[in-house]
C-alpha cells in the first residue's frame, strides 16, 4: 500500500493533477493531509500554513526561522503518523512543501521503505526573497538524491534533478493534458472573435500582473469585446471580469473550460521568473 504525505488542497489546480495520475498509476493509497490532522499537531500545521506565517517567511533570512519550526513539526508529524494503524510499503510526498518532503524522507529513512517525488514546481521558483530562495534550493536539492522515483512536469526539471545526484526512476507527464474536451467545442472564425468572444483562466493568480496586462490590452483594443472568465479562489474586479469558483473535479473542469473560445495561460518574462518558467511552464501551456 502507498502513503501520501501533502498539503494540497481540494480547491486547488494541482490538486486535481495530482489526483488524476494517482487514480491512474496506483489503486491502493491513502493521503494524508496535514492541515487535517486532529489534535496539538494538526492546530500548529494549520497555523505553518496559513497566509500570515507564510507572508512573514519571506522576510529575508526568515527562512531560518521557518526551517527550525519545519523540523520540529516534522518530529511531531511523524511521531503521529507513525502512532496510527497505518501499514505502508511505499511513500509519495504530493507536493513541493518542505515540510512534507522533510517527512517523507525521514520516514523513508526510519522505515527503510521506497519514497516517491510528485512535484509541478521547485519550491525556490515561489515568491520570495532572493536570499531565501537560494537557501531554499540548496536544501532541497541537497535531498533529492534520496528518492527512488519521481514524477516532474518538464524535462527541465528532471535534468536539474540528475544534476544534483537524482539517479532514480523518472516520469514526465504533462500537466494540462486530457482537460479539454475538443469534440464539443468547435473553432471559431476570425469574424466571430471580433464581436464578442470568452477567455478562460483557471488557477490562483500568481501572475496577477501578466493578467492585468492582458485585460488592460484588451480594454484599449477591444472594449466591451469580450468576457475573462476566472476559475480560482481568488478574485477580480472589472466591467468584463466573471469569477467564478474553482471547479472540484477534473470532469467539471473538462465541462466548464471546454465552453469557453480562448484559454489563457499567464507567462513572465521577467528574468527572476526564468527558472520557474523553464521548468514548470513547457507542460503546462
Amino acid at each position: 500500500s502507498l502513503l501520501i504525505i501533502s498539503d494540497i488542497f481540494p480547491s486547488d489546480g494541482g490538486s486535481i493533477y495530482i489526483k488524476k495520475n494517482l487514480d491512474y498509476f496506483f489503486e491502493d493509497y491513502e493521503i494524508q493531509r496535514l492541515v487535517n490532522f486532529d489534535g496539538v499537531v494538526g492546530i500548529l500545521n494549520r497555523l505553518y500554513y496559513s497566509k500570515y506565517s507564510v507572508v512573514i517567511s519571506r522576510i529575508p533570512f526568515f527562512i531560518f526561522f521557518r526551517l527550525i519550526v519545519m523540523k520540529f513539526l516534522c518530529y511531531l508529524n511523524m511521531r503521529k503518523i507513525l502512532s496510527k494503524d497505518i501499514t505502508f510499503t511505499n511513500l509519495i510526498v504530493a507536493t513541493e512543501d518542505l515540510l512534507a518532503y522533510e517527512i517523507v524522507y525521514k520516514l523513508k529513512i526510519k522505515k527503510h521503505c521506497n519514497a516517491h517525488l510528485s512535484i509541478l514546481d521547485f519550491p525556490w521558483t515561489y515568491k520570495n526573497s532572493k536570499i531565501n530562495n537560494v537557501f531554499i534550493k540548496k536544501y532541497f536539492l541537497k535531498r533529492i538524491k534520496n528518492f527512488d522515483s519521481a514524477e516532474f512536469v518538464s524535462k527541465n526539471m528532471n535534468n536539474i534533478s540528475i544534476a544534483n545526484g537524482f539517479s532514480g526512476r523518472a516520469i514526465t507527464t504533462n500537466a494540462g493534458i486530457d482537460l479539454v474536451n475538443f469534440e464539443n467545442n468547435s473553432i471559431k472564425n476570425t469574424q466571430e472573435y471580433s464581436d464578442n468572444f470568452s477567455i478562460v483562466f483557471t488557477g490562483n493568480l500568481r501572475f496577477k500582473n501578466e493578467i492585468i496586462k492582458l485585460l488592460n490590452a484588451l480594454d484599449i483594443h477591444l472594449p466591451n469585446q469580450y468576457k475573462f472568465n476566472i476559475f480560482s479562489e481568488h478574485k477580480l474586479v472589472g466591467s468584463n471580469i466573471i469569477n467564478h469558483d474553482f471547479c472540484k473535479s477534473k470532469s467539471e473542469l473538462i465541462e466548464q473550460i471546454s465552453s469557453f473560445d480562448v484559454g489563457f495561460v499567464p507567462m513572465s518574462f521577467s528574468p527572476e521568473d526564468k527558472e520557474l518558467v523553464e521548468t514548470s511552464f513547457p507542460s503546462k501551456a
